[in-house]
């Protein structure tokens, strides 16, 4: 499953935000697990790598942040959810990369 949001930006690197953003996403239909699950549960994609992004969401062992540019089929394919973050140029980035 996937889903896109327009932002993901954390004012500061604290798990607290991160844990904020998660419980958000788990109110989507189809994303209630996303909390529950162990390993391996969400790969949040951002267009360009935001330390206090990556550093908010380092204390969550089942959820990995990677820029979209370093996504490829066998990464998508470890997760259950994929989040995309700012579609317009998420998405961009990715057709690019099929060309």
């Amino acid at each position: 499953m996937w889903i896109f949001v327009n932002n993901l930006d954390v004012a500061e690197p604290k798990t607290a935000a991160a844990v904020k953003v998660a419980l958000n996403l788990s109110k989507v239909s189809g994303f209630e697990r996303l909390l529950t699950k162990n390993v391996n549960s969400a790969l949040i994609a951002v267009p360009t790598l935001n330390d206090n992004v990556k550093r908010s969401f380092k204390n969550f062992s089942n959820m990995e942040v990677s820029e979209t540019r370093n996504i490829n089929p066998v990464s998508l394919l470890k997760y259950k959810y994929l989040v995309l973050s700012n579609p317009a140029e998420s998405v961009e980035m990715l057709e690019a990369k099929m060309k």
